[in-house]
């Protein structure tokens, strides 16, 4: 499995079917850095450092994890806003022990993600990469799962079943979240410029919505996932595992 993966951030959004409610809005911020345990700004672990001890956590969300107080600074302008939002998604849940658990049922799902480099290979294939490099740059993902109806006797990871997904053009997703649009344009940016300057591929937002049995939408996130490879790498990827012209929302 490939193991870099960049800042994942969890925020309530609207999709086409069920707009938003006021009273419902809601923010949830999580990072694959404290995930992974590596900074979330240099992508490093404490091994390759030299460090027998875990990074330190920002003092204020204890969302995010970094090596030093340098990478920490140089990570704050894009950090700063979820940082902000994770204090408001604590007073909320603070609020709703109910929504709080089923918040937490399903980031721990979500943190837990076995099949990271299936969803990679099946978002590669989504977005044609192959025939199509620049949708990396124009494009987003939109995911509805529900849990499975006898969750209760499965793993954690394997709670969640596929609904239906999409793909969307991204200005299309921006629209769903007028008031962050700035924020989220920025955000994504920065991140798709770390990956980019690396000579890889970039990232791009998926939505992924939790779904009761009528459809009601009970959680949305933002999942700025990462393909850290060429695209020559992407084309092997999918030639050795054989995706060929399987439905990429099948697997």
């Amino acid at each position: 499995m490939v193991q870099l993966q960049l800042p994942i951030l969890l925020h309530h959004v609207d999709d086409p079917k069920h707009p938003p409610k006021a009273k419902d809005s809601s923010f949830i911020i999580k990072s694959s850095s404290l995930i992974n345990k590596h900074c979330h700004t240099c992508q490093k672990t404490p091994q390759q450092l030299g460090v027998d001890r875990a990074f330190q956590v920002c003092s204020r969300c204890k969302e995010d994890m970094y090596c030093s107080q340098n990478c920490q600074r140089e990570n704050w302008s894009v950090h700063e806003h979820p940082c902000a939002k994770s204090k408001e998604k604590a007073i909320i849940f603070g609020n709703d022990p109910i929504r709080a658990a089923r918040a937490a049922r399903f980031v721990k799902w979500y943190e837990a993600f076995p099949k990271l480099d299936v969803f990679r290979q099946a978002a590669l294939q989504a977005l044609d990469i192959v025939n199509h490099p620049e949708n990396v740059d124009c494009k987003a993902l939109w995911l509805r799962l529900k849990l499975h109806p006898e969750y209760k006797q499965r793993e954690a990871v394997d709670r969640y079943v596929l609904v239906e997904g999409a793909v969307l053009p991204r200005e299309t997703v921006y629209a769903w979240k007028a008031t962050d649009r700035q924020f989220l344009t920025e955000y994504i940016q920065a991140q798709n410029d770390v990956v980019k300057g690396r000579g890889e591929l970039g990232v791009v937002p998926v939505s992924i919505s939790e779904v009761d049995d009528n459809g009601r939408t009970l959680h949305r996130i933002w999942w700025i996932l990462a393909f850290p490879f060429t695209h020559e790498q992407a084309k092997g990827i999918l030639q050795v595992t054989k995706w060929g012209d399987v439905q990429w929302v099948s697997q």
